[in-house]
């Protein structure tokens, strides 16, 4: 197939995959905000109610439920393996006295401290460059940094990083980049968590990003944008109007889910050019991930 890249250039891009995406049973009915792979599991984490607000599955579709240490509102998950080899699953919650949790094997999860939680409400997390970092969608400080996803330090950028809703973060290329819903300057990047650089972009609720194949790719409300290094930004122009909340990229194609819409899923070998696909069920998808072929 051949396109053309933003200046005009001709490249060929390899067409990219329909996923074709299956239902799961998720054993408890809760409300499961975010799913990572890494050591042969998926894990997921709710926001919702219940004891049980996490599970794990080898396979994607038999899914076992654990409990959860507190019983948090949890939004995001990620997976690292640390310079020491140690593996772990890392995640984030919105409330709470322990805000972070952490499990070396997707089951047993043990409550940490974050940086700081007077009013801060952890979004979002990631793992790369041997450190997890964790935005923010409120809080004084919005960002912050652990070398073994248990002992947290609040960024402390000389540029200050505005208080607005931090909702999504990727690594990529040497840098963090976390995107925001709303303000002037809605994506930030770093190179260690701690010192943080704004860029502007076009102003639409952006509530997902991405890095595969050169690109972080970023999608929002009716939207989605991409770009060679995280500071020039371009708006891909085909995008079907929903909410993307979600996106990842693995084996060599991007794909982003929706909440609403006909087509709830949408797929994309470049970032650039995206194509239609189906939902196995028209529901509220909120995140995706890619590991272990699926």
């Amino acid at each position: 197939t051949l396109t053309a890249d933003a200046s005009g250039n001709t490249m060929t891009v390899e067409p990219s995959t329909n996923p074709d995406f299956k239902s799961a049973l998720a054993i408890n009915n809760n409300v499961w905000s975010d799913v990572a792979y890494g050591n042969g599991n998926y894990v997921a984490v709710a926001r919702g109610d219940g004891a049980n607000r996490a599970m794990y599955s080898t396979d994607a579709i038999n899914w076992t439920v654990t409990a959860t240490t507190p019983d948090n509102a949890w939004y995001s998950v990620t997976y690292g393996e640390l310079p020491d080899g140690t593996k772990r699953f890392v995640a984030v919650s919105i409330n709470g006295t322990n805000q972070v949790m952490y499990s070396t094997d997707a089951i047993n999860w043990l409550p940490a401290t974050s940086a700081n939680t007077t009013n801060t409400s952890w979004s979002s997390v990631t793992y790369g460059n041997g450190r997890f970092v964790a935005v923010a969608n409120a809080g004084a400080i919005p960002a912050m940094y652990s070398t073994n996803g248990i002992d947290w330090v609040l960024a402390n950028s000389t540029t200050p990083i505005p208080v607005q809703p931090w909702g999504s973060i990727t690594y990529g290329d040497g840098k963090f980049v976390a995107v925001a819903g709303n303000g002037t300057n809605r994506v930030m990047w770093s190179a260690d968590g701690n010192e943080w650089q704004l860029v502007a972009v076009p102003e639409i609720n952006w509530l997902g990003v991405a890095y595969g194949n050169g690109k972080y790719v970023a999608t929002g409300w009716k939207a989605a944008m991409y770009s060679d290094d995280a500071i020039e930004w371009t708006l891909a122009a085909g995008i079907e109007e929903n909410s993307w909340y979600g996106v990842t990229y693995g084996d060599g194609t991007f794909v982003a889910v929706s909440n609403d819409g006909t087509n709830r899923v949408m797929y994309s070998a470049d970032g650039i050019n995206w194509n239609p696909a189906s939902a196995a069920e028209a529901i509220n998808w909120t995140n995706v991930t890619y590991g272990g072929g699926k």
